[in-house]
């Protein structure tokens, strides 16, 4: 939870309306857009409420279409986390997280994707080294994954 001032509101542009930010990540995107106003912040060092996640709550299931909410958040500020030099290691971010999540589920092949996807990004990522050898179902294709990360790594260079 927050408390700000109005005109903070209402210089980062309010919260984005975009039906994909409804899932949970609207704060997220609202407070990114607030970094180029260099805005003091404050912590409160008690508990004003308590938050709980449980079956059926909107964050449930939600870090499948995390790769989704960080593409779509990063073109909404790709000035800034450009600037600050996140942009690639945001988006990586996101298809982590839902590479992990797709795993959990036994969905290989789309944690095998979106591993692939965050390493186009971000060739040096050990988490998704791991994901995209952790998804793979047989040993050739571990070899196969291998070799390409190798070349990934090379290119990179």
């Amino acid at each position: 939870g927050v408390v700000m001032r109005y005109w903070v509101w209402e210089a980062a542009g309010g919260y984005c309306e975009a039906p994909l930010l409804r899932t949970g990540m609207e704060d997220r995107d609202f407070w990114i857009a607030t970094i180029p106003l260099a805005i003091g912040v404050a912590h409160i060092p008690k508990p004003l409420y308590y938050w709980r996640k449980y079956d059926g709550s909107m964050s449930t299931g939600q870090e499948k279409h995390y790769y989704r909410l960080h593409r779509f958040i990063a073109k909404r500020h790709a000035v800034v986390l450009k600037a600050l030099n996140l942009y690639d290691d945001y988006l990586a971010t996101g298809y982590s997280l839902s590479a992990e999540a797709f795993l959990r589920e036994d969905k290989w092949l789309f944690s095998l994707c979106l591993a692939l996807g965050g390493l186009l990004r971000d060739p040096g990522n050990r988490r998704l080294r791991t994901l995209l050898v952790r998804s793979l179902p047989v040993p050739f294709l571990r070899t196969l994954s291998r070799r390409i990360y190798g070349r990934l790594k090379s290119a990179s260079r």
